[in-house]
């Protein structure tokens, strides 16, 4: 009985001293408030250290990495140093994980989850990171280098030559994009691809293929004009020439001619303002825009605005001139046709001269415009007492003219002139204007008797 007393006896203490040396070896080994030992960061062993204390050691091991961001994208390339980018490893979260390992589970699990670091040590690997206003600035340098508008290709008539200049396709950085894979490359050494979206341009030189040549021309003579309204047809036919109207665009003249001013290159000359010939700023444009408009006439395109004067114009026949005033009458053209244009206009002091160029395979016929009167409107005359005059003086204040009404017609004919359609196209009317006689009927009493 004894035996057996001795033997519990001894088995408790045996089994007391074990729980108390694995109590001491488990408070040892995992009740500490440090990281535990087998733990590094980087490389750099934090094992037995404070979060603050592994802080603190790390940040003296810290270094900026000896290399460059290279970005590229076909003939473009870019270097920036990690230094400029305000490269950091953001060492607070990998700390972090370092202090928490192994103090998650039961009292077991988180023994045996630091018994094995002895054998199988861990070391957490913190990944660098760019300031972000530093990566806002390179990609602001990358859209000044790279990004452009795209170029619509280019048709002129150089000394009777055709010239032609293909698009250049727009390019945009893809900023976002483009960033992703900038802080996805910090640790990589493989250059940045910098994503580019590209932005087609709207008219190709595919499409000037068409252009075989005119389609519509119309010429009138201003050699007899004086040296400002000579200025200003060459500068309104300077500024037209070379337009493209794209298949199916509508254009306005006022607006492809801009501001009519002397910062402009216009200068004062005759214009009809009201019925009264009257000086202003770009007189002669209303020439420009008659030639215009029937050469596009002849070249067969849709007139979808256009007005004639208030009173004749000598430069052509009555009812095919075009009126314009900025802000008020406007010239505007359709391309009713499936391939662009090419607006040539040309002025040489004496002829100015509007060539249209297209496809001559579908506009293969010519279009005439012919007028006709269809009423005359008769001016008459008015008296009027004036009592600002002298009893029998009289005086024509305001001169008149009779006025007219024109129709017009578009003529279609084939080349050998048959006739393929005719349409009533635009009815013009110039006002009369009454002549005015004033009466003198000044009171006797007002009159002054010497």
């Amino acid at each position: 009985m004894k035996k057996i007393i001795f033997f519990l006896i001894s088995f408790l203490l045996i089994i007391g001293i074990f729980i108390g040396i694995s109590y001491s070896t488990y408070n040892n080994l995992v009740n500490v408030d440090t990281i535990y030992r087998g733990i590094s960061i980087n490389g750099v062993d934090v094992s037995n250290l404070t979060m603050a204390q592994a802080l603190e050691k790390l940040s003296q091991e810290d270094k900026i990495p000896e290399k460059n961001l290279d970005l590229v994208y076909e003939d473009f390339k870019f270097s920036y140093p990690y230094e400029e980018l305000g490269y950091k490893l953001d060492y607070g979260d990998a700390v972090l994980q370092a202090y928490i390992y192994g103090r998650d589970g039961s009292p077991g699990q988180r023994f045996l989850a630091v018994s094995k670091l002895t054998t199988n040590p861990i070391d957490i690997e913190v990944k660098g990171t760019f300031a972000q206003a530093e990566v806002e600035r390179v990609l602001g340098d990358l859209e000044n280098m790279i990004s452009r508008p795209p170029e619509d290709a280019t048709f002129a008539v150089v000394d009777g030559q055709k010239k032609i200049t293909e698009a250049v396709e727009g390019l945009d950085i893809n900023k976002a994009k483009t960033k992703d894979l900038i802080y996805q490359a910090i640790e990589s050494e493989e250059p940045v691809a910098i994503a580019v979206d590209k932005k087609p341009a709207s008219l190709y030189a595919s499409a000037f293929e068409s252009l075989k040549g005119p389609i519509g021309s119309f010429q009138t003579d201003y050699s007899s004009s004086i040296l400002n309204r000579k200025k200003n047809i060459q500068r309104a036919a300077e500024i037209l020439n070379g337009t493209i109207i794209n298949p199916h665009e509508q254009i306005s003249f006022n607006n492809l001619i801009g501001d009519i001013s002397e910062e402009t290159g216009f200068f004062p000359a005759t214009v009809i303002n009201d019925g009264d010939f009257d000086t202003g700023v770009g007189g002669g444009i209303c020439q420009v825009s008659t030639t215009f408009y029937n050469a596009a006439v002849a070249a067969d395109l849709n007139i979808d605005e256009r007005r004639n004067h208030s009173r004749p114009v000598g430069y052509v026949p009555l009812g095919t001139d075009a009126a314009i005033a900025i802000g008020y009458l406007d010239l505007k053209i359709t391309n009713p046709f499936d391939f662009p244009i090419y607006v040539g206009a040309e002025a040489d002091d004496k002829i100015i001269r509007f060539t249209l160029i297209g496809d001559t395979d579908i506009k293969n016929y010519d279009v005439d415009l012919l007028v006709e009167k269809v009423q005359d409107i008769k001016s008459e005359t008015i008296r009027r007492d004036n009592p600002a005059m002298e009893k029998g003086q009289e005086e024509v204040s305001q001169k008149g003219y009779d006025g007219s009404i024109y129709q017009s017609y578009k003529v279609k004919k084939d080349k050998e002139g048959n006739i393929i359609d005719q349409d009533k196209f635009y009815r013009s009317t110039y006002p009369a204007r009454n002549t005015i006689i004033d009466i003198g009927s000044k009171a006797e009493e007002d009159q002054i008797v010497e």
